[in-house]
């Protein structure tokens, strides 16, 4: 997912992270989102509610609902539809630009 930051891309419609992004830092994140936000005028991420709490670099939290939904609004993507069928625990994120 770093790699998006050391190449130039263009301009594209979507960006795509499933179940992969909350693996870097917090920080790492946020500017993978934020660069993702400077290319494309949608980013689609997966969470996963279902994992443990002690899982790697804190994973639980960075995959979690409302980090997910936080990590988009702050940037770059401030409209935010999420798809989350009952009993399926890695909801899709959509973000999108105004």
């Amino acid at each position: 997912m770093l790699e998006i930051l050391n190449r130039d891309w263009g301009k594209t419609d979507v960006v795509t992270a499933f179940c992969s992004l909350y693996y870097l830092s917090e920080g790492d994140m946020a500017i993978v989102v934020q660069r993702a936000s400077e290319i494309a005028r949608l980013m689609i991420l997966q969470a996963n509610t279902a994992t443990r709490s002690e899982a790697a670099q804190n994973k639980s939290k960075k995959a979690s609902f409302e980090f997910t939904r936080q990590l988009l609004k702050e940037n770059g993507f401030p409209i935010i539809e999420v798809f989350a069928p009952p009993y399926y625990n890695r909801p899709l994120f959509i973000g999108k630009k105004e």
